[in-house]
């Protein structure tokens, strides 16, 4: 069965909460740019919704999962095009499942490049999260229910930037200022400083993740320990 109009209004909710939240980020976004200019026939040919056993079956063929009846994956998103294909399993996925697509959809090129798996999922959940959070309660309810997806790849982020934020930004300047000295010179209480004299970036997420600016994609791998 092909989108339906309720979905294509749905997603385009998504695409519009999305892009009001990061519009800073995002003003020069090529595939978030198609898709907001984008007639019925281009969006359905970057968006798809399939039934269960359907959708099963394209995700094999993606080499992504099992052809299986039981496929419980909410929805993926594939490279192999330019701008990239959002499929969404109309069995189990819910609207945040499109917000979560959209942005793996509107990630930079070098920030996929750059960064592993694990952490590309905690920081597509984390952005995911703060959509719902900026989405008005009442307007899209239906955008702010409880997620249960990449929960531990979540916390990693959260932690790193708990850490970051509350014990070693407000060190880095008594770090940084400390007479260093060479060998046996060096004073006992010296401290290493622990991100390699690379700047605090303001939004450093942010232009990482959407900009794919590399001082940034940096920083985040050395708080995430990559």
């Amino acid at each position: 069965m092909p989108n339906t109009v309720p979905e294509r209004t749905a997603f385009k909710n998504a695409v519009t909460l999305i892009a009001n939240k990061y519009n800073a980020f995002l003003v020069n976004n090529p595939n978030l740019n198609a898709l907001l200019a984008s007639s019925t026939a281009q969006f359905d040919s970057m968006v798809t919704f399939m039934d269960g056993n359907a959708f099963a079956v394209q995700l094999h063929l993606s080499g992504l999962g099992h052809a299986a009846a039981t496929c419980q994956v909410n929805g993926y998103t594939s490279y192999t095009t330019n701008p990239p294909h959002i499929y969404i399993n109309r069995a189990h996925a819910t609207p945040s499942t499109y917000i979560h697509e959209l942005l793996h959809f509107l990630t930079h090129d070098t920030f996929k490049r750059e960064i592993p798996v694990r952490l590309m999922e905690g920081t597509t959940e984390y952005f995911t999260r703060k959509v719902q959070n900026f989405a008005d309660p009442v307007v899209h309810a239906a955008f702010v229910g409880p997620r249960q997806s990449y929960d531990t790849e979540l916390n990693e982020i959260n932690q790193a930037r708990h850490f970051l934020k509350s014990f070693v930004v407000p060190m880095l300047p008594t770090i940084r200022t400390q007479p260093t000295g060479f060998g046996r010179q060096r004073g006992a209480g010296f401290m290493a400083d622990p991100l390699d004299g690379l700047p605090v970036v303001r939004d450093f997420m942010k232009k990482a993740y959407f900009a794919g600016d590399m001082e940034a994609i940096r920083f985040l791998k050395k708080v995430m320990g990559q």
